[in-house]
């Protein structure tokens, strides 16, 4: 495809670089080439799913509330998982560790 308009500017690669490819290869089950292209990627794409299935859930049994999280337990992903994972990934990418297969 086309070349990310960050790189054209910047020669830097954008702090999304390779997510759509990783959820391409998460899709189909590959995922360790789907984290290889972005660990935070396969996170948010496994966030996504896990999403459908609890509002899936909640429509066929009418219940708003059904496997509804604590609040802490959000905060944590999101803290402790998804952020570290987006921010570290980025990093060794910039510093040409992990670059794009």
């Amino acid at each position: 495809g086309d070349t990310c308009g960050m790189i054209v500017v910047t020669g830097m690669p954008c702090p999304q670089c390779g997510m759509t490819r990783s959820w391409v290869h998460g899709i189909r089950g590959d995922l360790l080439q789907a984290f290889w292209f972005s660990p935070s990627g396969l996170a948010l794409l496994g966030w996504i799913i896990g999403g459908g299935v609890v509002g899936a859930v909640r429509l066929v049994t009418r219940d708003p509330e059904r496997l509804s999280p604590p609040d802490w337990a959000l905060f944590g992903w999101v803290a402790f998982w998804l952020v570290p994972l987006y921010l570290v990934g980025y990093l060794l990418r910039l510093g040409g560790i992990n670059p794009l297969p």
